[in-house]
């Protein structure tokens, strides 16, 4: 993230693309990935991201990680119905992943 950092966020998009090229960091550099396409106000191109990080995770802990991040961006743009989606893919207790369901259910 030290591109980021200093504010190079194309010269982070094209590192963290290249680290998505490898199976085993693609999960974490696709969520780093939408973590910019946000910074860059392109939520559409980090919800795409996330659901590729979704679906290349390698384990448990990935999967949780950018489905829980899925449902922050879809909070943020304001579709509770999709956070409340994602937030239920996530495994249970993950982080505040059960007071959130709770309070975008309830």
């Amino acid at each position: 993230m030290a591109y980021h950092e200093m504010g190079l966020i194309d010269d982070a998009l094209t590192q963290f693309g290249l680290a998505a090229a490898d199976s085993t960091w693609q999960s974490r550099a696709k969520v780093m990935i939408a973590d910019l396409r946000i910074l860059r106000g392109e939520p559409a191109v980090a919800v795409a991201a996330l659901r590729e990080a979704v679906e290349s995770a390698n384990d448990e802990d990935e999967r949780d990680a950018a489905q829980y991040r899925l449902a922050e961006v879809y909070m943020t743009l304001g579709d509770t119905a999709a956070a409340a989606q994602a937030l239920r893919d996530v495994s249970p207790g993950y982080r505040d992943r059960d007071e959130l369901l709770a309070e975008h259910e309830g």
